[in-house]
């Protein structure tokens, strides 16, 4: 069984990445032999449709779970529909999540825990003129704590880009 891990960084140290459709990277790890993939996140800069379309990329390699932070109305109704089950609302890092979900203390999630396009940001979709007609009422904590994980997130995707600038400019 293979699992993709929305994650911040490479390898399984990394942290898990809140936003499912705008992460900078997929992990794919096999359960057993924890072997793993990682792959670029090319969609992480869309403006829309971000989640719906990693799900070729998961539909091909993955087939059985995701694991992630968040994941909005659209990308959990596209994997669902492929029979791809969403395990949201995770945090820390990938090796240590896989470990719970190896022992059974994951379950997949039965509805969307953000509202559409969460991860473009804070204004956008929340009744201020950009998401047409709002989002959903979330709980504040709640919204709080992702809205810091997904700043320290993108401030570690925006570095990983940087990164990759530099390395093409320097060939």
């Amino acid at each position: 069984m293979r699992i993709a891990v929305s994650s911040t960084g490479r390898g399984p140290e990394s942290e898990i990445d809140p936003r499912f459709g705008r992460c900078a990277y997929f992990i794919i790890i096999d359960r057993d032999s924890m072997d793993y993939q990682v792959h670029n996140n090319e969609n992480m800069a869309l403006g829309r449709s971000a989640g719906i379309r990693l799900h070729s990329l998961l539909r091909q390699r993955v087939k059985d779970v995701v694991i992630t932070g968040n994941c909005g109305t659209n990308a959990m109704q596209t994997l669902s529909a492929a029979g791809i089950k969403v395990i949201t609302g995770q945090q820390g890092n990938v090796k240590d999540i896989i470990e719970r979900y190896r022992k059974g203390e994951l379950s997949p999630a039965s509805a969307p825990n953000v509202y559409a396009r969460f991860g473009m940001g804070w204004w956008y979709g929340q009744r201020h003129g950009y998401g047409n007609g709002g989002g959903t009422d979330v709980d504040t904590c709640s919204q709080v704590q992702t809205l810091k994980g997904e700043i320290k997130a993108t401030k570690k995707g925006i570095n990983e880009i940087l990164r990759r600038l530099v390395e093409r400019l320097e060939k």
